[in-house]
């Protein structure tokens, strides 16, 4: 399958990592419960609203018209956007033209307020390519809980993957297909619709939203669309472009159970008020002075030494 969004080769795959970092985590969290310390987790938050963001918008060179070939199209679109009465307008003409390497921020829609709507260039009449890669950075690793994707104008993909990664270095991992029958499960994917359980049919055209319960770890979210739905001209409804009203990503900080306090720093992350005399940005190391007694609690070394 081809990758249009990041590609660099990976130092080591995100299996490998998500086995490494979830083994961690538990080893540690077992310690803390085998130590009678209380195990806490903090609260949740609309990752787009706390902490600060780097997105990637790209796709296949020819999949879509560039702007130059879409004057006409763009001008008409926003006049569309002025007549509308709900206030869902679009800044701009907005999509990829991997040639000039131009793109409009697809931040637009991960604000939360729904008053804005990403829409990609019409595809290219003469390309059987679709594909087009949303890619959301965090700054840190985090537990994602659930990804929800609104559509707008148009429904959402008909054939469509959410992906994650530990390390923006690494391969992307799916972790949800969306198809509209089980033909596209096996091409695209290379999965049975039968057979597994992240390979989801939905056949109703006119679907305009998705909700993704995950419990994740990751570092990077990537939203990769492979296919439109069919152009239906008698009914004006027209599908020959990817447009999103909203993308909200809910998580929380991963502390590994030493703290229900995480709050935002001045450079866009977010931090653990860690307990328990540990440190580090998820909690994970001992705090200077300290160090692991035979429960595996950071205890004042002095102490250990008598």
């Amino acid at each position: 399958m081809s990758r249009f969004a990041l590609n660099k080769v990976p130092r080591v795959s995100s299996k490998t990592q998500l086995f490494l970092t979830c083994f961690s985590m538990i080893l540690m969290n077992s310690e803390i419960i085998a130590s009678g310390l209380p195990y806490s987790e903090p609260p949740s938050f609309k990752i787009g609203e706390k902490i600060r963001l780097e997105t990637i918008l790209s796709c296949g060179t020819g999949a879509f018209q560039n702007k130059q070939d879409s004057v006409f199209w763009c001008d008409s679109m926003k006049e569309d956007d002025s007549n509308q009465t709900n206030g869902n307008q679009s800044d701009t003409c907005s999509a990829c033209d991997p040639l000039t390497n131009a793109s409009y921020s697809i931040k637009s829609v991960l604000t939360g307020n729904g008053v804005r709507e990403w829409r990609s260039l019409p595809k290219d009449k003469e390309s059987i390519l679709q594909e087009l890669n949303i890619t959301i950075n965090f700054p840190q690793v985090l537990e994602i809980q659930s990804v929800s994707v609104k559509a707008g104008k148009t429904p959402l993909p008909a054939v469509w993957a959410l992906e994650t990664t530990l390390d923006v270095n690494s391969d992307f991992q799916g972790v949800r297909y969306y198809v509209k029958n089980q033909e596209d499960c096996l091409k695209h994917f290379g999965v049975s619709l039968l057979d597994s359980p992240v390979c989801h049919l939905q056949s109703e055209r006119s679907w305009t939203e998705s909700k993704t319960f995950l419990n994740h770890l990751a570092a990077s979210v990537q939203l990769r669309f492979l296919k439109m739905w069919p152009v239906v001209e008698a009914s004006n409804n027209y599908s020959d472009y990817y447009s999103i009203s909203d993308i909200s990503i809910e998580g929380r900080c991963v502390c590994n159970g030493h703290t229900d306090e995480c709050s935002p720093t001045d450079d866009g992350r977010m931090a653990c008020h860690c307990r328990h005399n540990t440190c580090g940005e998820r909690c994970q190391f001992c705090c200077e002075g300290y160090s692991r007694d035979d429960n595996g609690d950071c205890e004042d070394q002095r102490i250990l030494q008598k």
